[in-house]
Order: C-alpha cells, then sequence, then structure tokens
C-alpha cells in the first residue's frame, strides 16, 4: 500500500498575503490606516508646538487615506466580477500556470492590466520615494528627526526598492502566461475568420437539401 504524497507546503509569505486578501474590506481598511497613522505620529514625535487638536486630524487623515485605498480597490473588483483577484492573479504568475477552468478572455484581460501596472512602477514609485524622503527631511530640517521616522523612512525605500529590482522579473512572469494567451486567441479568431458563413435560401431560410 503506497502512502498519499502529502500536499506541498504553501511559503508563509503566500498565507499571509491570501489571508490579507481574504480579510474582511473594514479590517483592511483599520490595518491600512493603522500603518498611515503611524507614519504620521512618527514625523511629529519630536515637535514641541503640538497642538490637542493635532491627534485627532491624524486619525481623520489616516482613516480617509485607509477608505480611499482600499476602498478603490474593493470597487475595482466589483466593477469586474467575472476576472480573477489580484491574489489569485500573483499566485499564478509565481507558479507559470493557469488555475484549472480559467477562462482565458478574462485573464488576458487581468494580465494585461498587471503588466500595465508594473509598467507604471517604473515612475510611480521613484516618485512615491522622493516624495516621502523629501517630506522627512523637510519635517527634520526644522528639528531632528525621531528615530521611529527613520525606521519608517528605511522600511519604505527597502520596500519600493524591492519594487524596482523584481519589476522586470515580475513583468517577464506576466509575459510567460499573458504572451501564450495572446497567441491562442489569435489563432481562435483567426479559425472562426476562416470558417464559411453558413448557407441561405433566397427567401432568408435555410435551402432544402439537395437530391
Amino acid at each position: 500500500m503506497t502512502t498519499p504524497t502529502p500536499a506541498p507546503r504553501v511559503p508563509l509569505f503566500r498565507r499571509i498575503r491570501r489571508a490579507w486578501a481574504e480579510a474582511p474590506a473594514l479590517l483592511q481598511v483599520l490595518a491600512v490606516s493603522a500603518l498611515y497613522l503611524g507614519f504620521l505620529t512618527a514625523l511629529d514625535l519630536g515637535s514641541q508646538t503640538e497642538g490637542a487638536s493635532a491627534p485627532a486630524l491624524r486619525i481623520v487623515i489616516a482613516m480617509a487615506f485607509g477608505v480611499i485605498a482600499i476602498g478603490s480597490r474593493v470597487l475595482r473588483a466589483r466593477r469586474r466580477p467575472a476576472e480573477p483577484r489580484w491574489v489569485d492573479l500573483s499566485e499564478a504568475v509565481e507558479d507559470g500556470e493557469l488555475p484549472s477552468g480559467a477562462d482565458a478572455p478574462t485573464w488576458i484581460a487581468a494580465l494585461e492590466r498587471r503588466r500595465a501596472e508594473i509598467r507604471q512602477e517604473a515612475w510611480v514609485v521613484p516618485v512615491g520615494l522622493v516624495l516621502i524622503v523629501g517630506l522627512v527631511l523637510l519635517d527634520g530640517g526644522r528639528r531632528d528627526p525621531a528615530l521611529a521616522a527613520l525606521v519608517l523612512l528605511a522600511v519604505f525605500v527597502t520596500w519600493g526598492t524591492s519594487l524596482l529590482v523584481s519589476r522586470r522579473r515580475r513583468r517577464d512572469g506576466v509575459d510567460a502566461l499573458l504572451i501564450p494567451l495572446q497567441e491562442r486567441s489569435r489563432r481562435d479568431e483567426a479559425s472562426r475568420a476562416a470558417w464559411p458563413p453558413p448557407a441561405t435560401s433566397p427567401g432568408g431560410g435555410i435551402p432544402p437539401t439537395a437530391v
């Protein structure tokens, strides 16, 4: 009797990513808002002139940021309910194959959008890093920057740099799935275009069978 083959172990990062993707939208908004609130608070740790309303203002700004960041993704997903989720798309690119039963047209559209997003990172990420570094340095010019702000700055710079370094690899992974799907779609369209149109009788109906 042969023992069943154990299922492959899912990497921790993929388990965390899928748990985040499947978490309720409200929880995601709270998590993103908390992270952004921490960044805003770290920038103001060294301030000696902070008013009593500053913490409340930071909370409002952080909540608005979380709602916009997560809400935009939720709205995009609801406008395209048939398309794969971003987490399914990422896992398919990493695995180098589509899940069973995948609908080719919807995956082509999703992969094309993912490729466009990766191309935009070439200028979006550097601009974002410049803005964040400039904000911290500008704030540090008025006073000594807090250690927490420097730590968060290092995290953001590391994350942005990793996106830029892995951009070509991620784009090639998308192309490895997208290009065969596009070629297959073009072959199918050419094959359908080569089919002769159905014959019809002069009256518009199906012609009688020849004897």
